[in-house]
């Protein structure tokens, strides 16, 4: 038997399973001086790549930790030295529509803000060469910079990576994006339960699961199942 979803719940599983096939930062230690990027999106003439490796934790319910932590590699894969290579996270407002789940992850990068400092992790990139990063940000905070996350929903996060190509100016170079699906607001401190914002269950999904009593074997390319 099976009943309507809602619309939100549909969204949060559905991001969960775009951030999966997407696949998915250096901590934030203290503040960076940092060029400001000369345009909104990246370099047309590709000079370095961020690659986003892992991010913890990749679901946020009520008992996650209150941060999130991304980690990856900035590679130079242009055709000169890069120098002053430095990253932050970034964030937007939640996906408003399913559309939303795919448009956030490319075009413009108008609607993000920075969730912390810019911060340095190699002074010159060499072609062909590589530099990992660590960065972490809270949730939300009211003293300092954060990701925003305040309720329940599914967040566009961005890898902000700035630099200096030889004969160039400061500017974006290039950027990497995932969805953060939450479907629950841990609170700020591990002992403050009253902190929590717990997912709407007021209208649960329902679903409908089919089990085959019998079916036949299957042949699959080098392998038979039953």
């Amino acid at each position: 038997m099976t009943a309507p979803r809602t619309w939100w719940a549909g969204l949060v599983r559905l991001a969960a399973v775009v951030g999966m096939v997407a696949g998915f930062s250096v901590v934030f230690t203290g503040s960076a001086a940092a060029p400001r990027a000369v345009a909104g999106e990246p370099s047309a003439t590709p000079f370095i790549h961020v690659r986003i490796d892992q991010v913890t934790p990749d679901v946020v319910t009520t008992t996650s930790e209150p941060v999130v932590t991304v980690t990856g590699m900035v590679t130079n894969v242009g055709d000169r030295p890069v120098h002053d290579v430095m990253v932050r996270l970034e964030h937007a407002a939640a996906v408003a529509s399913s559309a939303g789940l795919r448009t956030s992850l490319d075009g413009s990068t108008d609607e993000y803000q920075p969730a912390g400092d810019f911060v340095t992790i190699a002074p010159e990139l060499q072609r062909g060469q590589e530099a990992g990063f660590v960065l972490t940000a809270p949730l939300r905070s009211l003293t300092k910079p954060s990701l925003g996350v305040g309720q329940p929903g599914v967040f566009p996060i961005l890898v902000n990576a700035n630099g200096t190509p030889d004969y160039g100016a400061p500017a974006r170079l290039d950027n990497a994006r995932f969805l953060l699906p939450v479907v629950g607001v841990p609170p700020d401190k591990a002992d403050d339960l009253s902190g929590a914002v717990a997912p709407d269950t007021s209208k649960p999904v329902w679903i409908t699961m089919l089990w085959p009593l019998a079916d036949h074997p299957r042949l699959a390319p080098g392998l038979e199942t039953t």
